[in-house]
This record gives C-alpha cells, structure tokens and sequence, in this order.
C-alpha cells in the first residue's frame, strides 16, 4: 500500500478512536482526495472487516456527533461529498447486526454495497456505511428495526433469505418434499435408493445392463437452494427458483440433464461419456470441469461461466451452427441464434454458490430479479428506476430488511414492506 493510502488508514483508525487534532482531521480528507480507488477499497475493506469480525463499537449518539462533523467539515477541505443527510443518520443510529454475525467466517469479505462511481465522490456516503456497519455487533440480537424507525414488524422481521428446500419429483410424477424430510433415504425406485443428507440428494447407485433407468427433477422454489450428488458422482448447486431433470443413472454414450434457472456443475471426467447440459435451447458439452449456466426464462439471455477445464456451448437444436469453446474466465452469453463471448470475473458469476450477492456493475432490474428468486418476494419500482449501476457484494444471509437498508443507503432509494410484496421508489 502507498505511503499516502497508510496514512489514510492510520488517520481513520484515530478517528474512529476519536484521537485525531484539528489538522490530523483535515489531512485526513486531503490525503482521501489524492488517494488511488484501489488503495482506498483496501482500507474500507480493512475497516468493514474489523466492523463485521472483531464487534468493536461505539454508542449511536457518539457516531451520529461524529458524521455532524464530517458534514460540516467538507467546505473547508474542498473535497465534493454527497450529503447523506437525516435518512442515513437515522439509518446509523438504528444499526442492524446481519442475522449470521454470531458465527463469523473470517475468510470470507464482505464489502460494502456502493454506487458504480469515483470512491472520493461519494467519501460521506462511504464513511457512514462503514460506521453503520460498526454499530451492528451493538444491536439486538434477532431485533430488525425497520427504517423509518416506526417499531419492529414481525411480519417483515420475517423474511429470511433462501434455506435448503426442493421438491423431489419421481418417475411415477409423486414427490418429495426435501425441506421436510429427515436425513436418510427419502425415495425408492426399484432397486435404486434416494437418499438425503444435510441440504444434499444423493444417487450412489450405478444402473447394471438392462436395468431400468429412471428420470427424475429436483426443484427449488423461490426461496429456496439445494445440491445434488449425481449418480456418476458430479456435483450441482441449485440456485432459487430453478430445476434440473436428470436420470438415475448414466448408461448410455453421454450423461445428459436439463436445466431451468441457474446451476453451478463440477462435472466428473469422462472422456468416453461427455456430459451435457441442455437449457433453454442452447447445449453446454464438458468432459470435466467446473461451470455455471444461468437460464433463468425471465433474464434476456442465457449466461454460461468456465471457472475451470474447457466447456463446448451451442445451440442446443442447430440451426445457424453457432458455437464456441470457452476458456476458464470466459462466459458465453446465448440468444437463439447467436452466441458472444466475454470475459468475466468468475467469482462475481459464482458468489450465490458461496452465499452472496455479487452486485458489482449490475442493473437495478437485475438486483431486483435476484432479491425476488431468494427472498421470495414481490418487488416493483414505482417511477423510474436509478439508471446508476452498483458495485458491492452483500451476504445472502441477511435479511431482506438488512439487504434493503444497504440498497436505500447506495442507491438513494426508499422501501416499503406489505407482506412479501415490496415497493422501491427514487428518492
């Protein structure tokens, strides 16, 4: 890091101690202003992770003193800051501790959610997400206070996000419920048992010759995540809202599912039986590798990521002869009759496997489309939506009231909750 970026960082660790003269407190901004984004995001990646992972805090009055001053500050540095106003003020005072904060993964970061735009632009706005998340190991425990401070709702306290759930549909077109269901075989089908451990299905059965083969379909409903241990011992995460039909058993020349919504693949080698995913009319051939399609019917196209190996995707029935060999990295983004490729950043593509939201340079529309599948929601926007895209990654083990706050706070937005239906609106 720069020498200018530590003193940034040594200036902020002050204070946030409250130790700071009169002109430490002014250089602070100064050396904000002349510092790289990149060096920046270390430090508020350093002061997020201290917020979420040590509970260090001080009591609301003191920080909301502490943003009056840093408001009144900004004429006398020169530096342009968004003025976060009465709304985030409140939003400070009131905290929110995310529902998993008890038991923290250090390895994990989670960086704040923040406009798509110049890091200094924005310092206030960014300042007092960092001291909201600073009040959050200081709120109580299972208390989501709501944002226009009016009361806890139960009602809305009670929208969790996504569990382990599915419906196992069988060859016979009975089903299982897997939410429900106790560890341990859930289903038979002739000789073949289904059996479910800790949010997984299990196949460990191999068809003999002549044995019959079943089909089966594994769904999530909106709210919803599951994984599968297929027969040939490859592996899918099941995102919200998605399905994927597959056979008990792989006999034949290739291993062939189907997949609606989205799905993450670590695909077992086979040279002598290539796998495929066919979905929304486009097919993905692997011999090996690790994936992810997102073929969800209401996004505009189908987006298919290599994390590892190499991947073959193309129309699923040819019909222009369109097709492309994807390189780890490389995403392919389909549309009936045409295939582009784009380099992308997999993490970003693959972050709902490891529990986040990956909203970096996403629409609104997009963020929205997300929101509904794992909380199960109804969300609409009422006017016209920000045009502005957001950049941050956000723990799918918030609430829905968490996660709002932070869209509230980055995109300027207001929220109400009725239910499971919610309604954005611009500032």
């Amino acid at each position: 890091m720069a020498k200018a970026a530590e003193r940034v960082q040594e200036l902020l660790s002050g204070y946030l101690d409250n130790q700071l003269t009169e002109r430490e407190y002014k250089a602070l901004w100064q050396l904000m202003a002349g510092s790289s984004d990149r060096d920046l995001t270390e430090i508020l990646d350093y002061y997020w992770d201290r917020a979420a992972f040590e509970g260090e805090a001080l009591p609301a009055a003191v920080w909301e003193q502490k943003i009056k001053e840093l408001i009144n500050n900004k004429q006398d540095t020169g530096i342009p800051v968004t003025e976060p106003g009465t709304r985030l003020q409140t939003a400070a005072q009131q905290g929110a501790k995310p529902d998993n904060m008890a038991q923290p993964v250090p390895q994990t970061k989670l960086r704040r959610l923040l406009p798509a735009t110049r890091w200094w632009a924005v310092a206030a706005t960014v300042f007092v997400l960092v001291l909201t998340a600073l009040l959050w190991p200081r709120a109580k425990k299972g208390v989501l206070p709501s944002a226009a401070g009016d009361g806890d709702a139960p009602a809305i306290a009670a929208i969790k996000p996504a569990t382990n759930k599915a419906v196992l549909t069988l060859a016979d077109g009975s089903t299982v419920a897997l939410d429900s269901a106790v560890n341990g075989i859930v289903a038979a089908q002739g000789a073949l048992k289904v059996q479910q451990q800790q949010g997984q299905l299990t196949y460990a059965h191999q068809a003999a010759a002549g044995e019959q083969v079943f089909y089966n379909t594994l769904t999530t409903p909106r709210g919803g995540k599951y994984r599968l241990l297929l027969p040939d011992g490859s592996q899918v995460w099941l995102n919200a809202a998605s399905s994927i039909r597959y056979p008990t058993a792989f006999a034949g020349k290739e291993r062939v599912v189907e997949l609606t919504g989205e799905a993450y693949f670590d695909i077992v080698a086979n040279e002598r039986q290539p796998f495929r995913v066919n979905s929304g009319g486009q097919q993905v051939t692997v011999l090996g590798t690790g994936f992810n399609v997102n073929a969800y019917t209401d996004e505009r196209l189908i987006r298919t990521t290599l994390v590892s190996g190499s991947i073959k995707v193309a129309e699923q029935v040819p019909q222009t002869g369109a097709s492309v060999v994807l390189t780890p990295g490389n995403q392919a983004r389909f549309v009936k009759g045409s295939i582009r490729v784009k380099e992308v950043n997999t993490e970003d593509e693959t972050a709902w496997k490891n529990d986040l939201f990956a909203f970096n340079d996403v629409d609104f529309e997009t963020v929205i489309r997300e929101l509904s599948r794992w909380y199960d929601v109804e969300i609409t926007f009422k006017g016209q939506m920000p045009g502005r895209q957001l950049m941050g990654n956000v723990s799918r083990n918030y609430s829905i009231t968490q996660v709002l706050k932070m869209l509230a706070f980055a995109a300027r937005i207001d929220y109400e909750i009725d239910g499971r239906k919610i309604t954005l609106s611009s500032k």
